[in-house]
């Protein structure tokens, strides 16, 4: 209940009053004082599973924690192209972002005996060590449990302290599907919902259940309930819940975005070049392609996934208006994600050769599209900020992305939270290249 009521509580806070300094200073202290109360907490409770743990990346881990090894994908290195900038700062833009030759992850299932997880942690716990995904870099990335106090990182030693206050539940079998960020539609979509169809390609865990994250939004479970072919039943695990099993398997992160606190100074996060699987999406979009057979849904060539107020994202663009009307005039059907099942979601990007979009989370709806689509995304131009991950989520896809920059507006917020202004005129120009290109076939 606690937990909930803090979460709630930095939803409004980041809505509302992150742009002022000295309400990011409160919630500093304001948060620093939570976690020493929970420390004292944690320390009377005398949880058993509390204590040190090791970390170990996932492909280091040998035959004394794991049962069995199954690789599906050995991953490969591919050439991401760089995307198209057109208006604010563009040609700064296309210098930070080159042609880039990125690895993708390997696609494994791991078999552990006498292991633990936790809801919203990403680690997996055997013994006295924390076996993380290879993606994950514990010298430089944070979890969203540090900010609590469940974890602790002690970046010199390469370890981790965990502190547990709920009595556990015991499984004897079950494929961990919990993540850090699984609230988040694209993380959901990229990190964990895209290994269910590399589970299913292993027949002897076709019987097991899944563990996932309780609280989520419904069109996520939606997403999990069209993807499970297999009808595997769902364990929700509350956050910071731990469960313990027998057995226990995971799947490798088939991709990865670094989650990113917001700081006192309210400064652009340094540089990262994702990565994603091509064969992990791959199978996800053929298993929703699958699920949407013989089903009526409406669809169409060109499509705009816009942004409205009631979306709840805090950057907006400020000409929607004027945005809204240039896609009639370019016949393409205003999408609104935020007002649709997961099922349509889908089923707006069967038929997709070019989508338009805000920069956020609905444009990991790009994986429905079929290879070759073009994707226009409306940004603002950040000083400091590449643009790696949709183009590298592009570009394993094998679509083309175009971005359309605008300036920033009320300056005084954190940089990924400022509303933005798109000149129409600059977005017309890309519509009509990439138009013209669609039509001669062109990429």
């Amino acid at each position: 209940m606690a937990f909930s009521i803090i979460s709630r509580s930095l939803s409004i806070y980041r809505k509302y009053f992150a742009q002022f300094f000295i309400f990011r200073l409160f919630k500093t202290v304001g948060m620093s004082a939570c976690r020493g109360a929970y420390f004292v907490l944690c320390q009377g409770v005398g949880h058993p599973k509390s204590g040190t743990y090791q970390f170990l990346p996932l492909s280091e881990t040998d035959c004394k924690f794991y049962k069995k090894k199954t690789t599906v994908d050995e991953g490969d290195s591919i050439v991401i192209n760089s995307p198209s900038f057109v208006g604010q700062s563009s040609k700064l833009a296309k210098n930070k972002n080159p042609p880039l030759n990125i690895k993708t992850p390997a696609l494994e299932a791991f078999e552990f005996k006498k292991a633990m997880i936790v809801g919203g942690v990403d680690f997996i716990f055997v013994n006295n060590t924390a076996i993380h995904h290879d993606l994950f870099l514990p010298l430089q990335h944070r979890c969203p449990a540090e900010n609590v106090g469940i974890v602790s990182i002690n970046r010199h030693k390469g370890d981790l302290k965990l502190r547990l206050t709920q009595g556990g539940r015991k499984i004897t079998a079950a494929v961990t599907m919990i993540g850090q960020c699984s609230g988040n539609y694209a993380h959901w979509l990229t990190e964990t919902l895209a290994k269910l169809p590399i589970l299913d390609s292993i027949p002897e865990y076709f019987d097991l259940p899944l563990l996932v994250d309780a609280g989520l939004h419904p069109n996520i479970y939606a997403s999990l309930d069209l993807i499970n072919n297999n009808r595997r039943e769902i364990i929700k695990v509350n956050r910071w819940e731990s469960v313990l099993l027998d057995r226990l398997v995971t799947i490798s992160h088939p991709g990865y975005e670094r989650y990113v606190p917001h700081d006192i100074y309210s400064r652009e996060a340094p540089t990262y070049v994702n990565t994603f699987s091509g064969t992990a999406l791959r199978m996800l979009r053929d298993t929703a392609y699958g699920a949407l057979e013989g089903l009526s849904q409406p669809r169409a060539n060109r499509i705009y996934l816009s942004r409205s107020e009631k979306s709840g994202n805090i950057r907006q663009i400020e000409n929607t208006n004027s945005i809204e009307a240039a896609m009639r005039e370019f016949e393409i059907e205003l999408i609104r994600p935020e007002s649709m099942d997961f099922m349509g979601q889908v089923a707006a990007c069967v038929d997709a050769e070019i989508i338009v979009a805000p920069i956020g989370a609905s444009l990991a709806n790009m994986i429905f599209a079929p290879p070759g689509c073009k994707v226009i995304v409306l940004s603002p131009y950040y000083d400091e900020a590449s643009y790696f991950y949709y183009s590298n989520l592009a570009g394993v896809l094998g679509h083309k992305l175009h971005y359309v920059l605008g300036h920033q507006i009320n300056k005084n917020r954190h940089p990924i939270h400022r509303d933005y202004r798109i000149e129409v005129a600059d977005l017309i120009a890309t519509l009509q290249q990439v138009i013209s290109c669609t039509a001669t076939k062109e990429v």
